[in-house]
């Protein structure tokens, strides 16, 4: 065996193996039960460089990826690397070794996992955790074996890796990277055990993280992992799942814990440490010490789908988020400069895990924290002696600069987006595709609607904020100045405020119903045909020409509209009108019983008798200073919260402008060979379209890229992405879920006043939209403004996330029905035809029909 290529478990080090290997090497020598393993060198994998004359092409993406990195370039020049890297030979001496190993006996006969082992991976200070790759279930066969050791080699040139790298500035020299070739372990249970609790400096506790079946499900956010806490010494259950203290009574589990001790010990500091178990037969997989990130009490960063499952519920293509993760992240970085909070989160306010993005809880909520009261309490309370008047002294003076700065932003913010809106139709108009551009030309325009979109979102998430507080403030009013008055909240005083672009849709599609019903041989048409056929059938028909001006003036004002509104690669209206053609029928055969403009109507004038209702109740001594303050709160949360949607209409149309010059470039491309399909252009970044369009002699690779990208959003599709994830240093771990099986009553936030009894419409996706009656409560994982038509029908309103200021509260609160929001779980709980209570002041949703066994599965299977 050549032990320059190929070396077993013995006298190995970090240079020549990586941190993985090097740091199994060590529970090996100190007894830890480690699956039977070899590893490739480092001198392995830059031989393979050499023999494939890949290293050359290394050493150019090294230089460019130096003082200032072009970030569309690099990630092209990574892309091809990793191609060449997954088509290369490996050299004859690597094979030959290989071979002995598996010859040998080692690898026992069985699957074997084949994981990376980066020369810079597992550092004290720095973790590289899921960035390489893991290829399970290889087969103890040369070719597969060689495959998935190209593939590990292939994930060291990723552009996550790369980026975290430079972020981190860590320097890109000497990359290395070895490799674990190691028997597959079929576990029972497997999971992760920090021997320190991550979240702060509790060293009597042990934290420990499992699922059933294999590892990689719990850091893929494929399975909700059981989290359990045991107290160091007695390793007794402090907190734990339902059934954890049956669990951790287990032998094998209380060996774990009590050789995870003795390990923090021997190696002297706290570990992170993978394992599984068989039975009562345990393996260690990994160990790696708690990142430096650790020991910094706030380093715990919770990242949820609130605030964006809603809007972007999917895994989003690369161009979308080459878009969005700018706009996003520069609108978060706009408001917090604007009110003198220099110090932006380094993680950002938005991220992907896995494809789909997520919000930075914890960072919003530090920021709204600094405008309450409460929370400079709470840490004047928390503290001791001379620093609790430190504090007291330093809150003091940050919250007065941060008060004055925001007080100031405050009377600007909201002339400015009532100018931005004003002229945001205009610019849109200067930016819109015509036929025969140049493909430059549009470029031109593309740029310019991102800087319109970037302006749109500094003013949106401003809004978001300021919206937030005002709402809280007018409800804490409501509280307290109206105790008990159900009919006093700030939901009742923000119904019916009419204003809302977003709520125009649904109203004017029940006109546009209307048209139709007034035309009986049309109207037949609609409720037969299939809406795929329905263009070609009005083309068709004489007497349809007045529906076909009324359509087609619908799609010129709401085309813009989408089911999945910020992932570009999902069409518009103005693309496929099916989802309107199958409104227009539902709503055919309830044009009698509804009206929502005139229902509207009438909620508005409620609300302002409710208001002057409330005014007038605000009498004695300060009754003209309650009134001025209650008045200014009141506007202020109606114009945030209203403004909100209507800044993200504009940011709609303007995705929408955008989708057809990126179409029309996708087709300029495709003429060029570069790329086939007209839907390859949304998985290239921004910077390599522009690229493509503009370089004489653009990268050849372009159509492999898109190949590979297609695949990993494929696969990240497939994935289960948890509601929550917490991120400890650079690793992250889904949250687990109190979805509250087995009650007949579940509580959320109450987001718009009414109760309701009706029958529940589970609806999980648009396909199932042509399902809902009118009268029905609707439950969705959440709505977006694609959703809007279907509030029209709906006498209520059950979603899983949002909370007061989504979408869907906002849009319930327009047209007068009950809803809640941020009901865990919901549309598992329940099916469809059950006869159900919606309490929206209260956010509770009551089952008035017994739940069994076969309901569940039954729904379960709906939702699969």
């Amino acid at each position: 065996m050549n032990r320059h290529l190929v070396l077993p478990l013995g006298a190995v080090d970090a240079a020549d193996v990586g941190m993985k290997a090097h740091n199994l090497n060590r529970l090996i020598a100190l007894g830890y039960p480690v699956p039977r393993s070899a590893f490739v060198t480092v001198t392995a994998y830059r031989d393979f460089l050499v023999a494939n004359r890949i290293d050359r092409q290394v050493g150019r993406v090294l230089e460019m990826a130096g003082a200032e990195p072009d970030e569309g370039r690099l990630q092209s020049a990574l892309a091809d690397i990793r191609q060449v890297i997954l088509s290369g030979t490996l050299p004859e001496r690597l094979t030959r070794a290989l071979a002995d190993w598996l010859a040998s006996g080692e690898a026992a006969g069985g699957a074997l996992a084949v994981r990376s082992s980066g020369v810079k991976e597992d550092l004290g200070d720095h973790s590289f955790a899921g960035q390489y790759a893991s290829i399970l279930q290889v087969a103890p066969e040369m070719e597969a074996v060689a495959q998935a050791i190209r593939e590990v080699w292939a994930s060291l040139w990723n552009w996550r890796n790369i980026a975290y790298q430079l972020k981190n500035g860590i320097p890109l020299d000497h990359q290395g990277i070895g490799v674990v070739v190691q028997e597959m372990v079929e576990a029972e249970r497997a999971g992760v055990l920090f021997t320190r609790s991550p979240t702060g400096h509790q060293r009597d506790h042990l934290v420990m993280e499992y699922v059933e079946g294999l590892g990689e499900a719990l850091v893929s956010g494929e399975a909700t992992p059981r989290q359990v806490v045991l107290h160091r010494q007695s390793l007794a259950v402090v907190r734990g799942s339902d059934g954890a203290e049956t669990e951790m009574a287990r032998p094998v589990f209380q060996t774990l814990a009590r050789r995870c001790v003795e390990l923090e010990e021997q190696l002297g500091y706290a570990c992170d440490v993978e394992w599984a178990v068989r039975g009562e037969a345990l393996w260690f997989l990994q160990v790696r010490p708690i990142t430096t990130a650790l020991d910094v009490a706030d380093s715990e960063v919770l990242w949820t789908d609130e605030n964006v499952g809603e809007v972007i519920p999917d895994v989003v293509t690369p161009y979308s988020w080459s878009l969005l993760e700018p706009v996003t992240n520069g609108g978060f970085r706009f408001f917090l400069a604007h009110i003198g909070m220099r110090n932006y989160p380094p993680e950002g306010l938005f991220a992907l895990y896995f494809g789909k993005v997520y919000f930075n809880s914890t960072a919003f909520n530090d920021t709204l924290s600094r405008f309450y009261i409460s929370e400079h309490r709470k840490r004047f309370r928390e503290a001791a002696g001379a620093e609790r008047y430190r504090n007291l002294v330093g809150d003091v003076a940050a919250t007065a600069m941060v008060g004055l700065r925001t007080a100031h932003f405050l009377t600007r913010v909201a002339a400015w987006i009532r100018g931005h809106l004003r002229r945001a139709p205009e610019r849109i108009a200067a930016l819109r595709s015509v036929p025969d551009m140049a493909p430059t030309a549009r470029l031109e325009r593309e740029g310019g609607l991102f800087a319109l979109q970037k302006r749109t979102m500094e003013l949106h998430i401003s809004c978001t904020i300021f919206g937030e507080i005002y709402y809280q403030l007018l409800d804490k009013l409501c509280g307290a100045w109206f105790p008990g008055d159900p009919d006093v909240s700030a939901d009742t005083l923000l119904a019916g405020l009419n204003a809302a672009e977003s709520a125009r849709t649904g109203v004017e599609l029940w006109r546009l119903a209307r048209t139709v019903a007034g035309h009986p041989e049309v109207a037949q048409r609609f409720r037969e045909a299939d809406p795929g056929e329905l263009d070609a059938i009005l083309a068709g028909l004489p007497e349809a020409a007045p529906v076909r001006d009324a359509i087609d003036a619908f799609i010129e004002e709401f085309g813009h509209g989408a089911l999945h509104e910020f992932e570009l690669i999902y069409p518009r209206w103005w693309e496929d009108r099916r989802y309107i053609y199958r409104n227009i029928t539902a709503y055919l055969d309830t044009l009698d019983s509804r009206d929502p403009a005139g229902d509207r109507e009438g909620l508005g004038r409620r609300r302002a008798e409710q208001t002057e209702r409330v005014l007038a109740a605000l009498g004695g001594p300060l009754g003209w200073v309650k009134r001025r303050l209650f008045t200014h709160i009141l506007a202020r949360a109606r114009f945030f919260s209203i403004q909100r949607e209507n800044l993200k209409q504009c940011l709609l149309r303007a995705h929408s402008e955008l989708k057809k010059h990126l179409l029309a470039l996708s087709d300029a491309l495709n003429a060029r060979g570069l790329t086939r399909e007209r839907d390859d252009i949304f998985f290239l970044t921004r910077e390599e379209i522009r690229h493509a369009v503009t370089e004489s002699r653009p990268d050849p690779g372009l159509g492999q890229t898109v190949l590979v990208r297609r695949r990993d959003r494929h696969q990240f599709s497939q994935r289960r992405h948890p509601k929550r994830v917490r991120q400890i240093g650079e690793q992250w771990f889904p949250v687990a879920e109190d979805d509250g099986t087995g009650g007949t009553t579940f509580s959320g936030i109450g987001c718009s006043d009414g109760v309701v009894d009706g029958t529940a419409r589970v609806i999980t996706s648009p396909e199932d939209f042509d399902t809902m009656n009118p009268g029905d409560i609707l439950i969705a994982p959440a709505t977006n403004p694609g959703w809007t038509p279907l509030f029209v029908l709906a006498a209520g309103i059950v979603t899983e996330i949002g909370g007061a200021l989504s979408h869907g509260a906002i849009i319930a609160r327009e047209y007068g029905i009950p809803m809640a929001a941020a009901v865990p779980g919901i549309t598992a709980h329940l099916r469809t035809g059950m006869h159900i209570r919606l309490n929206g002041t209260l956010g509770i949703v009551e089952v008035l029909e017994p739940i069994t066994e076969d309901v569940h599965a039954a729904n379960s299977d709906h939702t699969e």
